[in-house]
């Protein structure tokens, strides 16, 4: 195939991008990237379709030395390479419609931020189109496209100016872009006086009141305090309510599960997974934990498992063998949960306590083991659950130190504070070798649906609630 690259705005919309534009026809220097597959669902036309990635591929040229370089633009016409082809990203296509939200993730140097630029318009591909019908705005590097000698106010003139809007729109909805990023008197100083945080309030007020079609965060969001994004996450609610279309890059698989309608995994600048969030979630999840793709962790269930108390534990092999990660120092390898009155159960009445209980098989010497259990939503989101780490707990001594080829039940009991609907239980064991260092060694994402049933209550959780209303 030619190795002609190009991106095209459709239906005259502007492209908008924190630092240039870049547009049109770039015939590649180097050698052709790996034909693209047709059957990836980039080719087949569709009138609500707002973004078509089709073979996208990103080659830069590594030189040993800078001498290297200059050979290279010297002696070009001799055909002698004096590098070598790095290509962070090959044969990436996709499409999105409009109003789906579509969550990006991988581990570091995968290829995501080399993706969401070429979408932006910031790098152009080397091989492989982009196509965009209307508006994109894209939230990406800190602060990128602010004049650090700028005020606020003058760079969100910049800002906006660059992203396609006229002076007078700017202007317009300065009030609105003052307001949302409220960052008070600072407005008005120069930006290099700004906090990271303070950086990304500004340049997201400016964006979302662009009103775009198609909306690209970069993890730019994990900046700032809890506030902020809150506020964030709600004028998100209310642009995907409008048809805004999603592109949102994390490691948070958590939100990935709440905002995403899908995902795909990118690993070696490759997709090697796509589909719906939980399952992809889980795919990146061995690929971090450094397991091959085609693998799932097999626990060692030790045999039958019967306990002699009567309370009849389960082998924890989880609904989807996928769904699990760890290093498998420790596996957990039964479990059961039961009602308030102890008997098993997989319908539990909401506010009543409940009891899971885990057995652990430590497999190699942990240093200070740590579990938890708690129950998420059909969005990946933790409701409600308990873990050693928090709380005082007098009788989980056994935990710390806890040497191979031990066997450990843990057990926990708490209310079920969470609204009627249908939940999945997780737990997990990971050893804290210091200050915030963690190894996970098995996370179980899915041992069981449960159904929570009863009252339901006013947000996420269940609590009881005494209210009184008098005249004065």
């Amino acid at each position: 195939m030619s190795s002609e690259a190009q991106r095209t705005d459709l239906v005259g919309g502007t492209t908008g991008i924190a630092a240039g534009v870049a547009r049109g026809v770039a015939p590649s220097p180097l050698g052709p990237a790996p034909e693209p597959a047709t059957d990836n669902g980039a080719d087949a036309p569709d009138r609500d379709v707002v973004l078509r990635v089709h073979g996208v591929g990103k080659c830069y040229q590594m030189y040993a030395k800078p001498s290297d370089r200059l050979r290279q633009s010297l002696l070009r016409w001799t055909g002698k390479k004096y590098h070598k082809d790095f290509w962070a990203l090959q044969d990436v296509s996709f499409r999105l419609e409009k109003g789906e939200a579509l969550g990006i993730i991988g581990r570091n140097g995968s290829g995501k931020s080399t993706l969401m630029q070429i979408i932006a318009g910031v790098l152009r591909p080397t091989t492989g189109e982009v196509e965009v019908r209307g508006r994109v705005a894209a939230l990406l590097e800190l602060g990128a496209g602010f004049n650090p000698e700028f005020t606020g106010r003058e760079n969100a003139m910049l800002y906006g100016s660059i992203l396609g809007m006229s002076r007078k729109e700017v202007e317009r909805r300065f009030p609105e872009i003052e307001e949302f990023a409220g960052i008070g008197h600072f407005i008005d100083q120069p930006v290099k006086t700004y906090s990271s945080g303070m950086l990304v309030r500004l340049a997201f007020s400016v964006q979302v009141q662009l009103e775009p079609e198609v909306l690209i965060i970069d993890e730019a969001l994990s900046v700032g305090d809890a506030g902020f994004r809150a506020k964030c996450l709600r004028r998100l609610e209310l642009l995907r309510e409008k048809g805004v279309t999603l592109l949102l890059v994390t490691h948070d698989m958590g939100v990935v599960r709440k905002w995403c309608d899908k995902a795909i995994l990118l690993d070696g600048g490759r997709i090697v997974d796509r589909g719906d969030t939980a399952s992809v979630a889980a795919e990146y999840y061995r690929i971090v934990q450094g397991l091959e793709l085609s693998e799932a962790p097999k626990p060692d269930t030790g045999g039958p498992v019967t306990e002699t108390s009567g309370d009849e534990l389960v082998p924890a092999v989880g609904l989807d063998p996928g769904n699990r990660a760890g290093d498998g120092r420790a596996k957990i390898v039964a479990f059961n949960l039961f009602d308030a009155e102890g008997r098993p159960a997989r319908v539990i009445r909401s506010r009543d306590e409940i009891r899971v209980e885990l057995r652990l098989q430590i497999l190699d010497d942990l240093e200070d083991a740590q579990v938890g259990v708690v129950l998420c939503d059909n969005k990946g989101r933790m409701i409600v659950g308990a873990h050693t780490m928090y709380g005082e707990h007098e009788s989980v001594g056994c935990l710390a130190g806890a040497r191979a080829g031990s066997t450990i039940r843990v057990s926990f009991s708490f209310p079920v504070a969470a609204n009627p609907g249908e939940y999945l239980l997780m737990a997990g064991v990971a050893d804290h070798t210091g200050p915030h260092l963690w190894s996970d060694c098995d996370i179980v994402h899915d041992l069981c649906e449960v159904e929570v049933v009863g009252e339901r209550s006013w947000g996420d959780a269940n609590v009881a609630a005494r209210i009184d209303a008098r005249p004065e």
